[in-house]
C-alpha cells in the first residue's frame, strides 16, 4: 500500500478554530500517513504583518498533529496568487505529497477545475486585457471575462471569492507541477475570509479576529487553547510606515521589485498622509489592488531587487521550521535546509540569497513589532 502524504498551505494570521477544523477535516478525508504544512512567514500574501511570528505558527501546527512544517520564502509569498500557489505546491511536491487539501467557498472539485480551465485559456486572458484597457479594475475585468466564457451562475458567483481564487490557482499549480497530486477541497463554513463579523460560539474569520486584536478584545473563544502575546497591530503599521517614508525620501525605488508603471509617483504624492491605512487607500487605484500596494510597500522597505519580480526564473528552497519524530524520518534523503548557519556557509548561492532576504524579513518584523524572534532562525524545533 502506497504511503499517503497530505499537504496543507496555511497563513495562520492568527491560528484559530477554523484552522483546527480544516486540519481535522482534511485528515479525516485523506487518512494520511504523514501531514506536511507550508506557511507564510512574517508577512502574508496580501502584504499584511502577521500577528504572530512564524516560529509560533510552526509550534502550534506541530501541537495540532502536523508532522512537518516548512516555510514559504518571502520573495515567493509576497506575490500574486499564481506565484504564491505554484511555489507552495512546488515545495510540497519536493516533499512527495500525494494529496493537497485547501479550503474554498465552493466545495466542488469539478466546478473549481472548470474555473481553472477557463482561467488558463487564451481567450479569457485576452478578454481581461480588453476590459483593463477600458479602465476597469482587475477583479471587474476578470469577472466580465468569465461571463463571456460561461453562463453558469454558480461559477460566476463563486469566482471572485478569496478562497476560491486560491483554490483555482492551486489546481493550476498541480496541473503544471505534478498532476498525480490529488486535490481535496474542504468547505469553508461560517464566516468567509473577509468577514468582519464575529458571532459568539462560532468560527470567526482571521479578518474579524485581527479587528478584535487591534481593539485588545478577548478572542479566546475563537482560538485553540494557548497563550500568545499578539503584536500591537496599529503600532507595528506606524513603524512600517515610517520606514517606508524614509525609503521613499532617500532612495530610487524604481530599482525595487514590482515598482512599475510609475506607481512610485503615486507613492510620492501621498507620502504626507497621516497614517499607513490612509496611505494605502489613497494610493489604491483600479489597476492596483490594496493587496498589491501593500506588497510593493514591503518590497520597497526591504529593498527587494527588480530581479525578484519574475519568480518563474527561481526555485524555492525546502526549509524546515519544525518537525515531529515521524516528520524527521520522512526527511531522510531529501534536500532540505535544517541548519541555517551551515547552509549560509556552504549552500547554493542563489538559494542562499533568498534565505538571506528571509532573515532580513524577520529582522524587519522584530523591529516593527518589538518581538524577539530572530534568534529562532538558527534553531530547528523538534517535538519530542
Amino acid at each position: 500500500m502506497n504511503k499517503k502524504v497530505l499537504g496543507l498551505i496555511l497563513e495562520l494570521n492568527p491560528f484559530h478554530n477554523g484552522h483546527s477544523y480544516f486540519i481535522q477535516q482534511a485528515k479525516e478525508k485523506v487518512n494520511p500517513d504523514l501531514t506536511i504544512a507550508i506557511i507564510t512567514t512574517s508577512f502574508t500574501m496580501r502584504g499584511d504583518i502577521s500577528v504572530m511570528d512564524k516560529f509560533e505558527k510552526a509550534k502550534l501546527l506541530i501541537d495540532a498533529d502536523v508532522d512537518l512544517v516548512l516555510e514559504l520564502p518571502f520573495v515567493f509569498s509576497n506575490n500574486s496568487a499564481s506565484y504564491f500557489a505554484s511555489s507552495a505546491v512546488s515545495i510540497l511536491n519536493n516533499m512527495n505529497i500525494t494529496h493537497l487539501a485547501f479550503g474554498a467557498e465552493l466545495d466542488d472539485i469539478s466546478k473549481l477545475q472548470t474555473l481553472e480551465k477557463i482561467q488558463s485559456s487564451i481567450t479569457f486572458n485576452e478578454n481581461i486585457k480588453k476590459y483593463l484597457d477600458k479602465g476597469n479594475s482587475y477583479p471587474t475585468s476578470s469577472l466580465k471575462a468569465l461571463m463571456e466564457e460561461t453562463s453558469d451562475q454558480e461559477l460566476i458567483n463563486n469566482y471572485p471569492l478569496s478562497n476560491n481564487t486560491l483554490a483555482i490557482n492551486y489546481l493550476s499549480a498541480i496541473k503544471k507541477i505534478n498532476d498525480k497530486i490529488t486535490p481535496v477541497v474542504i468547505k469553508r463554513i461560517d464566516n468567509d475570509y473577509n468577514s468582519k463579523d464575529v458571532k459568539k460560539n462560532t468560527l470567526a474569520s482571521a479578518t474579524a479576529l485581527r479587528e478584535k486584536i487591534k481593539l485588545k478584545e478577548d478572542i479566546s473563544s475563537y482560538i485553540p487553547n494557548y497563550n500568545y502575546d499578539f503584536i500591537d497591530i496599529d503600532k507595528s503599521y506606524d513603524n512600517l510606515y515610517k520606514l517606508l517614508k524614509y525609503n521613499l525620501l532617500t532612495s530610487d525605488v524604481t530599482y525595487y521589485a514590482n515598482v512599475v508603471e510609475g506607481i512610485e509617483n503615486r507613492f510620492a504624492s501621498f507620502i504626507n498622509d497621516d497614517n499607513y491605512d490612509d496611505f494605502i487607500k489613497d494610493v489604491n487605484t483600479k489597476r492596483y489592488s490594496t493587496s498589491r500596494i501593500k506588497r510593493i510597500v514591503l518590497d520597497i522597505v526591504l529593498n527587494i531587487p527588480k530581479k525578484y519580480q519574475d519568480m518563474d526564473t527561481y526555485l524555492p528552497y525546502n526549509r524546515i521550521l519544525a518537525s515531529s519524530p515521524l516528520g524527521l524520518k520522512h526527511l531522510k534523503d531529501k534536500d532540505v535546509i535544517n541548519n541555517t548557519k551551515q547552509f549560509l556557509e556552504n549552500g547554493n548561492e542563489e538559494l542562499k540569497e533568498i534565505l538571506e532576504y528571509e532573515l532580513k524579513v524577520t529582522k524587519l518584523y522584530d523591529l516593527i513589532t518589538n518581538k524577539d524572534s530572530f534568534k529562532n532562525e538558527f534553531i530547528f524545533m523538534v517535538k519530542k
